[in-house]
């Protein structure tokens, strides 16, 4: 049982009955609940991402803000209650999420927004409760000085702790059952097809270098957890990755300092340190093929944001950091919409957007996509090459 204060008054917030814990019993499309209104999220979920939403606060150690509204809970169809439905749905930003606690309230989860950002969304929208209706009562809560739930410590009640852990499972955390049998169908069939030309890399590979076949990467995975990524060796032993660190940062940071200025994300030139044939094999994505193994393993996803590396994630900006809020994938919106002759910002932006909009026929069109994309970067890899040439022939 939660309470909270709301214009002097105490309310009781609980979940209506039968929501906590049947989360199956909801049906989504496109992430949207079947039969509400679009953008309102059901209790059932809206514990769910409240939860999540201030575990992310804590690690980013950026406010979370909640603004709680009280409605007319005798008549959810209301001309007032069905007014502020539409202008919550319309007014929130693409990184927030609304919906209801109880059948007396609606929230507002504005994540990275201080008390003060939060008051300002309220009082854009009061002016827009047109037609006679009133502004209903609300109430602001930031994590973690003044929080829904255990106001004092900042931290939700075991109870309700523990409701939001069984029903972890939402569309933003786990992979929805459609996306994962997609990825199972897609690996094993990848894997059985193109075995013949990943047995031509591996004799390739011993043949023209010393050393292993395959190269092992830790990479940072879902929620920050990390896991070693698979690929083809395609670089010399023991070569130097300090270039490729700075170069990152400097990718990342000077995003961060000249916004729309900042150079796209161009591959560093580290002809040196490959093996022969090995940037053929990176242009044309063959190398990442034993990532399929890690589909299987559920470590990634077909379609999804492409996983940090650890020194690059140190260099991440909080908001940056909600791209391991997904499960990384082998291709993904990025890629298929210019990859390399976009900025870093604006990758994070195409992941962000990817998972929150992700949908199987979303997905089913980047995987159609990425040989187009691929065959595009293999084009800009002979063009630079040709350019390359003209630059040394002149030096000579």
């Amino acid at each position: 049982m939660t309470k909270f204060t709301a214009e002097g008054k105490q309310h009781e917030i609980r979940p209506a009955a039968g929501d906590v814990g049947k989360m199956e019993s909801v049906s989504f499309v496109n992430d949207r609940p079947v039969g509400k209104l679009s953008g309102i999220h059901p209790a059932c979920r809206f514990y769910s991402i409240l939860e999540y939403e201030r575990i992310r606060s804590i690690r980013s150690g950026k406010p979370l803000s909640l603004v709680v509204f009280e409605t007319d809970g005798l008549n959810l169809k209301s001309a007032q209650n069905r007014r502020l439905e539409r202008i919550l749905a319309k007014r929130i930003r693409s990184t927030d999420q609304a919906g209801r606690l109880d059948s007396r309230h609606i929230g507002i989860i504005l994540p990275y927004t201080s008390e003060s950002g939060a008051k300002r969304l309220v009082e854009s929208i009061s002016p827009l409760m047109s037609g006679g209706a009133v502004m209903p009562k609300y109430s602001i809560y930031t994590h973690p000085f003044n929080w829904l739930f255990d106001g004092k410590t900042g931290e939700s009640s075991r109870d309700n702790r523990n409701s939001a852990e069984n029903q972890y499972a939402f569309a933003n955390s786990l992979l929805p059952a459609w996306k994962r049998a997609m990825d199972i169908a897609g690996a094993l069939l990848g894997l059985i097809l193109l075995s013949p030309v990943m047995l031509l890399i591996i004799i390739l590979i011993k043949i023209v270098s010393p050393g292993p076949v395959f190269f092992r990467q830790q990479r940072i995975g879902y929620m920050g957890k990390p896991f070693t990524m698979w690929k083809f060796r395609t670089m010399k032993l023991n070569n130097n990755t300090a270039s490729h660190q700075q170069y990152l940062a400097e990718l990342i940071n000077g995003n961060a300092q000249n916004g729309c200025t900042a150079k796209p994300m161009t591959k560093l030139d580290d002809r040196l340190q490959l093996i022969p044939f090995g940037k053929i094999l990176r242009q044309s994505c063959i190398d990442e093929l034993p990532q399929l193994l890690n589909v299987l393993r559920g470590e990634m996803t077909l379609v999804g944001p492409r996983p940090p590396i650890p020194y690059e994630y140190r260099e991440y900006q909080p908001w940056h950091r909600e791209r391991i809020d997904a499960v990384p994938g082998m291709t993904g919106l990025w890629q298929v919409s210019g990859k390399n002759r976009l900025t870093f910002d604006k990758m994070v932006c195409l992941d962000v957007q990817y998972w929150r909009q992700k949908s199987f026929w979303l997905d089913l069109k980047i995987l159609l996509l990425t040989p187009a994309a691929i065959f595009l970067q293999i084009k800009d890899g002979m063009h630079n090459k040709k350019l390359q040439r003209k630059g040394d022939d002149k030096n000579d």
